[in-house]
């Protein structure tokens, strides 16, 4: 059957002997990287890179001699130019690290013991890495020079962070789907409709509210519509003057960073598309952080204003149910 006037799927032939993972790097559609084992002499572990959307491909061999894969790639939000590729070495946990777009590779001094099967990079710490695997999620603060268990289970397959959030992470796995919202250091069972299922993968999107999705093994694919307020700066829209927004799932409530204002009463407001002021509130700014609460704002996409005395700053935000 086809659906789009006879197109189809195009081989791009990139010597691999199994296909592990891909990324498109979100700066540019035409950086791609595949991961995989190469299949050269002992089957190394491999990462290819193109330039030219797939077109051509430059290879290369992270782990010499020795056999491995690479299962997982991940891009630091906070500086694009670094990536991560987890996988395995003769058998154990494997990571490796690019400044560079993906040009040259270097190993982390050290990794998980199991195989790293997802990956996720902290977005305002470029350093700081999570590692799905099935020994548990573990957690890098120095690219790879220490490794912390983060108590969320073994079994584990894939992490993602919530769209727009620093502090809340979702893992799946054996367990199915677990939700932390103080970057790893607790977790919650997330598992509402799944059953049983193990989960292999997880993506989002994000346009009026936001989705997470769910690959299982052996069942469907699952989707989540989060129906709590939550808001967040949209994808690719530009924060106001030295403000920064994220949501917490949890309590439905917006932490706000606002580095060099100082410590006082901040005069909170949202503005509607139409420019009509919608909510108000007093919230009291400490150390550069304040937060308020979301759950009776409408959905909807707001401007968000902060004021104290002279200082004003400016970003937008999206509710969403």
């Amino acid at each position: 059957m086809s659906t789009d006037g006879g197109a189809a799927w195009t081989s791009r032939d990139l010597q691999f002997r199994d296909g592990g993972c891909l990324l498109v790097h979100p700066d540019s559609v035409d950086l791609v990287f595949a991961g995989g084992r190469g299949r050269t002499s002992g089957y190394p572990m491999v990462v290819s890179y193109s330039t030219d959307a797939g077109n051509t491909w430059t290879r290369c061999e992270l782990s010499g001699i020795n056999s491995g894969v690479a299962r997982s790639l991940a891009v630091a939000p906070s500086r694009s130019s670094t990536i991560y590729v987890g996988g395995d070495v003769n058998g154990s946990g494997s990571v490796h690290v690019s400044t560079d777009f993906g040009r040259t590779w270097t190993e982390t001094p050290t990794a998980p013991a199991d195989s790293v099967t997802g990956l996720a990079v902290h977005p305002e710490h470029p350093d700081w890495v999570y590692a799905a695997t099935r020994g548990g999620l573990f957690r890098t603060t120095d690219v790879g020079a220490t490794w912390q268990n983060m108590g969320a289970g073994n079994g584990l397959a894939t992490v993602r962070f919530f769209p727009g959030s620093s502090d809340t992470l979702l893992a799946g796995g054996s367990p199915g789907v677990l939700i932390s919202t103080d970057e790893g250091q607790s977790w919650t069972s997330f598992n509402s409709g799944l059953g049983r299922a193990r989960v292999n993968c997880l993506e989002s999107a994000v346009t009026d509210r936001v989705m997470f999705y769910a690959g299982t093994e052996g069942d469907a694919c699952y989707v989540y519509s989060f129906p709590t307020g939550i808001a967040q700066r949209p994808t690719g829209a530009t924060p106001g003057p030295g403000v920064r927004v994220w949501p917490n799932l949890a309590q439905a409530r917006v932490t706000a960073h606002w580095p060099g204002s100082p410590s006082s009463s901040v005069r909170v407001r949202l503005w509607n598309v139409s420019g009509r002021l919608v909510w108000s509130r007093c919230a009291e700014l400490r150390k550069g952080q304040l937060s308020f609460g979301v759950s009776g704002v409408p959905t909807g996409v707001y401007q968000l204003e902060l004021a104290t005395g002279p200082s004003r700053a400016r970003t937008r935000l999206v509710v969403s149910r």
